[in-house]
């Protein structure tokens, strides 16, 4: 890392550059239900596609859920605080589209990921 001289006799230190992090389009290669990883929970999202309110239920306690457009971009996140085996979210604000469902467990951890289309 490069030192700068900075005013008051304050040293800066200029970090290294970095690449932003964008993600990508997820893909799993499964093509059946017998091909699911076996680290992921299912999940169960419904309506789908939603108008304005839907669910989520899950066997596993979800701690985050994570709401991703098509670009890959964060557009929602929830911090969940009663545990629950079933949740309900609002979909207000959100554009028409297709949306992806990440839910991460309480070591943060991803326990279940499904596609979500706003109507």
């Amino acid at each position: 890392m490069d030192s700068l001289n900075a005013p008051f006799g304050l040293t800066l230190r200029r970090l290294p550059d970095f690449i932003p992090f964008r993600m990508g389009p997820l893909e799993t290669p499964c093509t059946n239900s017998s091909e699911i990883p076996k680290d992921l929970v299912p999940l169960k999202i419904y309506p789908n596609p939603v108008l304005d309110i839907f669910s989520i239920t899950c066997s596993s306690i979800i701690d985050i859920v994570e709401i991703y457009n098509i670009n890959g971009q964060i557009i929602d996140n929830f911090r969940l605080i009663n545990a629950q085996d079933h949740y309900k979210f609002s979909t207000t604000g959100w554009i028409p589209g297709v949306y992806v469902v990440l839910c991460r467990g309480k070591m943060h951890q991803v326990i279940g990921i499904q596609k979500l289309m706003k109507l």
